[in-house]
């Protein structure tokens, strides 16, 4: 029972305790998993854009965490057993990609077979809830050190939305369930949302609800780099001190350590003159919008009110028309045709 559990490891669930009680009861941190990540019983979520190899990576991780291997040379993991929940690849080729990795890593069968355990759900979909439940039947405390949950999305419930903020905190609410009563870290593997990720923050990267990012301990986020092949892994942590970005390289079947990588350079990132630029364009955008709100206006009169060169406005009159903002009639003011600027109707809702 996993409140029995937790009244065993962790004192009465509900119980007030001075501070002083808390600090004797809990005089260190829980035990490492993966150093830097994840410690026992937290969650963490690796975040990507489809095909990128999410899954490649957690193999990786998976065969490093049963051998005792740092993952790219620098992430010591506690040596144990993992359980690799699949829903998205048939037995076949998740038979192929795995021996496929522990050869590339060197491993011999013997050394890793027995202690990495699959359980296959393609074409036989559970929800999360339901896999929690035949845990709590099936598993020991201390059986796994890790949990992979590969993919996210496919556990969840029918009908519910991966943007519902509720259904997602409860999902990591019985995540915190499982890890106390195995005594493992749960790892889900998640895609990004549509669109560029670049100029997002770690914790916004994950496409759905808020709340993952949230209520996970480890947030993890592959982000393509500018150079083609290159990676950027990215975290936030909430029991380790936080690490620098990780510029990874795609070997197939492995990503590798990058060296002499500037990580900052994330594909579709802008530069700094580029965002000054943009920020530049906006205040002349609201400039003009302004301006605009006491009614038509000419280019020349337009000047006078935003002090603008000609070049400028003339580029952003252009930008606000393309996009629908405002529209232009042609004018007749001291006997010379003009264009007179006003803003668009904006539809009924």
């Amino acid at each position: 029972d996993v409140w029995e559990f937790q009244r065993n490891r962790y004192g009465e669930p509900h119980k007030r305790l001075t501070f002083g009680e808390l600090r004797a009861n809990n005089p260190t941190l829980r035990p490492v998993v993966i150093e830097g990540w994840l410690r026992e019983g937290e969650t963490g979520n690796l975040i990507s854009y489809s095909k990128v190899g999410k899954s490649w990576m957690a193999y990786l991780i998976a065969l490093s965490v049963i051998i005792g291997r740092p993952l790219f040379g620098q992430l010591a993991p506690r040596m144990g057993r993992v359980l690799l929940i699949d829903n998205e690849l048939h037995r076949e080729t998740l038979a192929y990609r795995i021996r496929e990795v522990a050869n590339s890593m060197g491993l011999s069968p013997p050394e890793y077979e027995s202690d990495l355990e699959i359980l296959s759900l393609r074409g036989r979909l559970k929800s999360l809830a339901d896999v929690a439940a035949d845990l709590r039947e099936s598993v020991e405390h201390g059986d796994f050190s890790l949990l992979i949950w590969d993919a996210k999305y496919r556990f969840a419930m029918p009908g519910v939305s991966e943007n519902d903020n509720a259904a997602a905190a409860m999902d990591y609410n019985l995540l915190d369930e499982i890890g106390n009563h195995t005594g493992a870290a749960n790892l889900l593997i998640h895609h990004a949302s549509k669109g560029n990720q670049s100029d997002k923050r770690i914790t916004d990267v994950g496409a759905g609800a808020g709340a993952q990012s949230r209520a996970a301990d480890c947030h993890l986020v592959l982000r393509e780099h500018e150079i083609d092949g290159i990676c950027v892994l990215d975290s936030v942590v909430r029991s380790f001190a936080p690490s620098p970005p990780l510029a990874l390289q795609w070997n197939f079947p492995l990503w590798l350590p990058a060296d002499g990588i500037d990580t900052a350079k994330l594909k579709g990132r802008m530069t700094a003159n580029e965002q000054r630029q943009v920020d530049r364009d906006k205040e002349g955008v609201d400039a003009i919008i302004k301006a605009l709100l006491d009614g038509p206006a000419t280019a020349r009169q337009l000047r006078s009110k935003t002090s603008m060169s000609r070049d400028r406005q003339e580029r952003l009159l252009a930008k606000l028309e393309s996009e629908g903002h405002i529209t232009h009639s042609t004018t007749i003011i001291r006997g010379n045709e003009c264009d007179e600027y006003q803003l668009a109707e904006q539809p009924e809702h």
